[in-house]
């Protein structure tokens, strides 16, 4: 990333990356060195042995939990400085195909499900369902009909998109309509199913 020029409808995207990592990075690491001062100051205080083994259980629990968050960090860093470096290779090597992105009723934390009809008669299929990805579009597209200029290999499931909009850079992929919904619907079986199994097992152990 760091030698890559990205397109410049990208920038933001990165900002606002960097922007969530700094601030990850402190809620996650100042509770820590707050435990570890508390640790420290208990054990100086008390001078025992037992306050010792204290500070040695909290700072290898400290540890540990650096460690893991801290490659949490990493992998999310990584997967998104991935994703925008592919969006920035797709924006560079792709046409532009005029679009209308119109809004559907299904949308949830993955991210919103939009209809594409293209209007550029050079695209081969005109039309498809993209997911935009909520992660790294730090803007929602408005809830009516949008006229975008789309980046994309193809409509296939699978393949990713970048669609601009006044400014605004919209990043996701393609989707069929009806795996996504089917995939929706066992998410929230499963979902259901866990609740309902903690509540039994909540209720069995009273």
């Amino acid at each position: 990333m760091t030698h890559t020029v990205l397109h410049p409808s990208l920038q933001r995207p990165l900002a606002a990356h960097r922007h969530l990592l700094r601030l990850l990075s402190l809620l996650i690491f100042l509770p820590m060195a707050g435990m570890m001062v508390f640790a420290m100051a208990t054990a100086l205080h008390g001078d025992t042995l037992g306050d010792l083994l204290l500070l040695a259980l909290i700072g290898g629990i400290v540890l540990v939990m650096v460690v893991s968050l801290g490659g949490l960090l990493a992998w999310l860093n990584h997967w998104t400085t991935q994703r925008l470096l592919d969006a920035n290779r797709l924006l560079l090597e792709s046409s532009p195909i005029t679009a209308r992105l119109t809004p559907t009723d299904f949308n949830s934390k993955q991210g919103m499900l939009m209809a594409v009809h293209c209007l550029d008669p050079r695209a081969v299929d005109g039309t498809g369902y993209i997911l935009i990805e909520p992660y790294l579009s730090r803007s929602r597209p408005p809830p009516e009909d949008i006229t975008v200029q789309l980046y994309c290999q193809d409509l296939q499931p699978g393949c990713q998109v970048v669609a601009l909009q006044e400014g605004n850079t919209l990043l996701g992929k393609s989707v069929d309509r009806q795996q996504y919904l089917r995939q929706r619907r066992w998410m929230m079986i499963a979902l259901v199913a866990a609740a309902l199994l903690a509540v039994i097992v909540v209720f069995l152990e009273r």
